[in-house]
């Protein structure tokens, strides 16, 4: 039988037929009958696509092998249970990543509740440095998360970017207490637009919006303080509760959003670690939700693997071809991202 890789044949059990003497063969399904080239197909095919399990069965058996959609689950569940950690990752090849740290966080499904997914991303190779999935994002979930990625993962930050939520500034504060930490300054345009949808904008809160967007996008730090000063001076112009918010939101967080002016090359949003997380998210979406959380683990942990090691295809950066390991200088040319995640 053709193989699926062209190099592995399907295995397939020995009969004999006590009436007529002879013997024959049929195929054999289940987890322990093919090999790991068939078991590679299906995991590159999940990952590489927007594909189900079932549609990877569907996949798989246009070219020979009849498994179905819960043996295609079954391996990548198994895969992922082994997948090595990022622990495991950053002791073993020691990137050398850029000290711009992204922190953000998403929710995933888990039995009809949600979970939280931190997320860690090195912005100046756009590697996901670290990762867990936890019940609350608070405080305490939070500093541990930090403690493991200053301690376990050995990661140095020279700046640190975060939404403007309490709990994480408190928690990064303490952990990287000597480190710049700079707010979202996209996510605090949401905030303003939340305040004062664009809909619903008078006249005044439009003028509002064009002075915010001049404090958050300066060039300069010069240039910034100008448009803050000013919109101190002014701000008794707006008087109305949606219009004192965004000001409030402004005035209240103008150190924290202005941080990236002291250090050369940093960043001032997260958008960077946003698309590593939608990158992510594009398997979640198909997943819709999952009913264990070591499923989610599992899937989660290899999902992220599978994300570090392919290389960029539609960079606009000019990082076609690389990997986010081999940007943080990690030679990565002979590493097989399924049989290094097993630790082969």
């Amino acid at each position: 039988m053709k193989t699926l890789s062209g190099r592995l044949s399907l295995i397939a059990q020995e009969y004999h037929c006590k009436r007529c003497g002879s013997y024959f063969t049929s195929p054999s399904f289940g987890p322990e009958r093919y090999g790991a080239d068939v078991v590679r197909e299906a995991v590159e095919l999940y990952y590489d696509t927007r594909g189900s399990y079932r549609r990877v069965m569907k996949a798989l058996g246009r070219r020979g092998a009849m498994v179905s959609h819960m043996q295609v689950y079954r391996w990548i569940d198994k895969l992922g249970e082994r997948c090595k950690s990022t622990v495991d990752v950053a002791r073993e090849l020691h990137p050398r990543w850029s000290g711009f740290l992204g922190l953000d966080s998403k929710v995933v499904k888990v039995g009809g509740e949600e979970r939280i997914l931190l997320v860690a991303v090195d912005l100046g190779t756009q590697d996901l440095v670290h990762s867990s999935l936890v019940e609350h994002e608070d405080y305490e979930m939070l500093s541990t998360f930090l403690l493991d990625l200053r301690q376990e993962i050995g990661y140095r930050p020279r700046s640190v970017v975060i939404d403007l939520d309490p709990a994480w500034i408190k928690a990064v504060g303490e952990a990287f207490s000597r480190v710049p930490v700079q707010g979202c300054v996209v996510h605090t345009e949401r905030i303003v637009d939340r305040a004062m949808p664009k809909r619903k904008r008078t006249q005044a809160q439009e003028e509002l919006k064009a002075l915010i967007r001049r404090v958050l996008y300066a060039k300069t730090l010069k240039d910034s303080r100008r448009a803050f000063n000013e919109l101190k001076t002014r701000r008794g112009e707006w008087m109305d509760l949606p219009s004192m918010s965004a000001v409030s939101t402004i005035l209240d967080n103008y150190s924290l959003l202005t941080a990236h002016f002291g250090v050369k090359g940093s960043y001032r949003d997260n958008n960077i670690t946003e698309s590593v997380i939608d990158k992510i998210e594009t398997k979640l979406k198909v997943v819709r939700g999952f009913k264990k959380e070591s499923t989610a683990a599992h899937s989660l942990r290899l999902a992220i693997m599978h994300y570090r090691f392919n290389p960029f295809l539609s960079s606009k950066m000019g990082n076609n071809g690389k990997s986010p390991p081999m940007l943080a200088r990690v030679d990565t040319r002979c590493i097989d991202w399924v049989a290094y995640s097993q630790g082969e």
